[in-house]
Parts: C-alpha cells; structure tokens; sequence
C-alpha cells in the first residue's frame, strides 16, 4: 500500500483533491484497488474526505495513467492523508503470477 502524509504549512480551503497512478502490467505496476483521501486540522485526528475505484482491467496491454479524484464541500484542512490500496499478487495469468505488484504515484494535486 502508499500512504503519505502532506503538510500544507497552515490551514487552506480546499474543494478538490487528485492523485495521478501508472498502470504497466507488463512491469508488474498495476492501479491500485481504491484510493481514500483523508484530512486534518492537527496531522493527528484524520477524516475520510472520499474514496475512489476504477474500472480499468488489470490484464490491459496499453500504458495507463489515471487521475483518482474527490471533490468535496469546501474543507479547511492543514494536513492530507493519502491511502492507495496496492493491487496484491499478480494473478494466474500473469508471466510473474504470485508476485507482488508494484504501485507508482504521480502527483498529488489539492484546490
């Protein structure tokens, strides 16, 4: 799984939140399962601000880029708690089946 933590340096208003994931399964880095964007005041008690799936299949050959987005009513938050769940093992029908796939993230986006 990816978790980060982003301190914005003081409290802002924020009404959308995006983090950009790769999917090359080819080199074992698949989309992850869902993505939950979470904020804080204090960086110690964290509210789920949204989640997001998707719906792109696991065995496509194309290089994937997606944008896992939440808006949301206007937040005044200091801190960002971004969770992505990792795909797992690889399934039987990959050439590294069992293996454990790789997650990459882009960008993390706030407005």
């Amino acid at each position: 799984d990816f978790e980060a933590v982003v301190d914005l340096g003081s409290t802002q208003k924020i009404t959308n939140l995006k983090a950009g994931f790769l999917q090359d399964q080819r080199s074992w880095i698949m989309m992850p399962k869902m993505v939950k964007f979470y904020g804080s005041a204090d960086g110690k008690n964290f509210i789920l601000l949204g989640t997001q799936t998707h719906q792109i299949k696991d065995n496509e050959n194309e290089n994937l880029i997606m944008d896992f987005e939440v808006n949301i009513p206007e937040k005044e938050i200091r801190y960002l708690k971004l969770v992505a769940e990792n795909y797992g093992k690889l399934p039987s029908w990959h050439p590294g089946a069992g293996g454990e796939a790789f997650i990459f993230v882009d960008e993390i986006m706030l407005r």
